[in-house]
């Protein structure tokens, strides 16, 4: 009954493309969290056997390869014959996956074992350094440049740049052995896990399994595998995943002020920390209607323009959990709250919610053998997936009266049904059945809305949700029933 299973789940439901993306917006955010299963879930392989070449993974042929290797296994289960598609464990057997059409590529970035090589140009300090002083430097809210570099030289790492370049330094040093023994060994005793990237309605765009904890180079790793980037980044290490990108990017990624909603200033930080600092962004007026621009994909990704927010800029910002707890006060900067517009289209704690979905299946997954952990977590974040699609999809058609398809950028549309090819139809042939008529408001609504509009109130104050998705603000009403037709 187990090889049978495992021979459904590889020829049956591995006929799904495994597309991980979501059919209302593009992308346009990615909300992070890491899930963490028990220890020696993955079996590490040697580091002295990866290279500079194995920091590139081919992710379909390494998920083609597992699927095999399952189904082999059921054809020959007790016989001597060997499984030929067997791979013995190392740096490209844990390899991500993301959809065909979010993916830059078959090959994606995968530099998770630079935490465990040794830099060959590294110096051996010549004397003992005390962890506990390099953990408090890196903690501290105002660490002093010249205290960072005579760290920096100690440990036999570049000492130019800015601050922020040698906090990063050190902090990708607390990864090797040699240097920083007792923290390595609670990192080895914490072991690997699971990376997932979610958008605002919770379907998973990107899949990373780790060996070791998660860390900004993961981050990265998974940022960097998007064929467009996304405009916003939440996450709880949002700083260290913006000075890490920026610094594998030549300062490219996280251009505008270093992925902060605005320059870090003096003033600006002083009203960020007594909560009076607000901004307004423009594209985040785009996300209510979502309308996809058309052009070509290929050029520089820095500098392109994303399709739905339609701008350049690229932000890593703090989840909700997380905003309260920075120590130096630029990192306020990265709060959602300062962004009012921003922060009402945004849930946050979505990420944080598919955790407790996994957590049901958490102990059985870590029981599981690696090939059978990995197609077992694909699929289940499929299914995960394709009930959020399935149920937005049923609720717009609902609303639509009328069937609905997948169009541009896997969004979907008033098309012609069968056309889902993430291809643009041709202008005028898109047929739809909404009717706008006028209704009259009884006295009970009219009371309603009187009060509801008199006073002082906030205009992105939400009052209700469509279809669970959609936030509905006193900004929204007053668009569609301005006051002065209730006099």
């Amino acid at each position: 009954m187990f090889h049978n299973f495992w021979n459904f789940i590889c020829e049956v439901i591995g006929d799904s493309m495994f597309l991980y993306e979501c059919l209302c917006w593009c992308c346009a955010f990615v909300i992070l969290c890491k899930t963490s299963f028990a220890v020696g879930t993955f079996k590490r392989p040697d580091p002295e056997t990866v290279s500079e070449e194995d920091f590139e993974v081919d992710m379909v042929k390494a998920w083609s390869d597992l699927d095999k290797s399952l189904i082999a296994e059921g054809l020959i289960s007790g016989t001597s014959v060997a499984n030929p598609y067997h791979n013995s464990v190392g740096h490209s057997t844990l390899a991500p996956w993301m959809g065909e059409h979010t993916r830059v590529g078959k090959t994606l970035p995968k530099t998770e074992f630079r935490k465990a090589m040794k830099n060959a140009e590294t110096k051996h300090p010549l004397k003992k350094i005390n962890e506990d002083i390099i953990l408090d430097l890196l903690d501290s809210k105002k660490p002093q440049k010249k205290e960072l570099q005579d760290a920096c030289n100690a440990l036999g790492v570049s000492a130019e740049g800015t601050i922020a370049d040698l906090i990063i330094r050190l902090e990708e040093l607390l990864n090797f052995k040699d240097i920083y023994p007792k923290l390595f060994w609670k990192l080895q005793k914490a072991g690997g896990g699971v990376l997932h990237f979610s958008c605002m309605h919770g379907v998973v765009y990107y899949l990373n399994f780790l060996f070791w904890t998660e860390s900004a180079r993961d981050h990265a790793d998974g940022l960097l595998s998007f064929k467009q980037f996304p405009t916003c980044y939440i996450s709880d290490v949002a700083g260290q995943v913006a000075r890490h990108t920026n610094n594998r990017t030549r300062q490219l990624y996280f251009k505008q002020h270093d992925g902060r909603l605005c320059a870090p200033t003096p003033d600006n930080i002083k009203l960020a920390v007594n909560k009076e600092l607000q901004m307004d962004m423009k594209w985040v007026k785009n996300l209510r209607f979502p309308l996809p621009l058309q052009g070509s994909l290929d050029g520089d990704r820095m500098a392109a323009t994303h399709p739905i927010t339609g701008t350049t800029e690229r932000y890593s910002l703090y989840d909700r959990f997380h905003q309260k707890n920075q120590k130096r006060p630029e990192e306020r900067l990265r709060s959602l709250n300062i962004c009012p517009s921003l922060r009402t289209e945004i849930n946050s704690s979505v990420a944080e919610q598919f955790n407790r979905e996994l957590a049901s299946v958490r102990y059985s997954l870590c029981q599981m053998k690696e090939a059978q952990f990995k197609q077992t977590l694909r699929v289940l974040i499929d299914l995960h997936n394709e009930k959020i699609n399935l149920t937005f999809k049923s609720e717009m058609e609902a609303l639509c009266n009328t069937q609905l398809s997948i169009g541009l950028h896997g969004m979907l549309g008033l098309q012609s049904a069968g056309k889902e090819d993430h291809k643009p139809t041709v202008a005028g042939t898109v047929r739809s059945s909404f009717q706008a008529e006028l209704y009259a408001i009884d006295d009970n609504d009219k009371g309603k809305l009187e009060d509801l509009f008199s006073g002082y109130r906030k205009e992105t104050q939400i009052i209700t949700h469509v279809s669970r998705r959609f936030p509905v603000t006193i900004k929204d009403i007053r668009s569609f029933c301005p006051p002065e037709l209730l006099a």
